[in-house]
């Protein structure tokens, strides 16, 4: 049987895996598929967001050495 979890809103017992993904600016979140409304995960439980990749030099910056 797959663990469920309680909705902080509307306090149904829900399969994890049947909430859906949302993300708004930093957050991420997990939606209730019973009341709609968002879950907010912690950051910890999240996975480490891959490292960007550094900017090009512009034409300037290329020039200097």
């Amino acid at each position: 049987m797959t663990p469920r979890i309680i909705c902080p809103h509307c306090h149904c017992p829900i399969d994890p895996l049947s909430l859906e993904d949302a993300a708004s600016g930093h957050a991420h979140y997990l939606v209730c598929p019973e009341c709609d409304d968002p879950i907010a995960l912690p950051t910890a439980t999240l996975p480490a967001a891959a490292p960007l990749p550094a900017p090009a030099p512009t034409s300037a910056e290329s020039h200097v050495l």
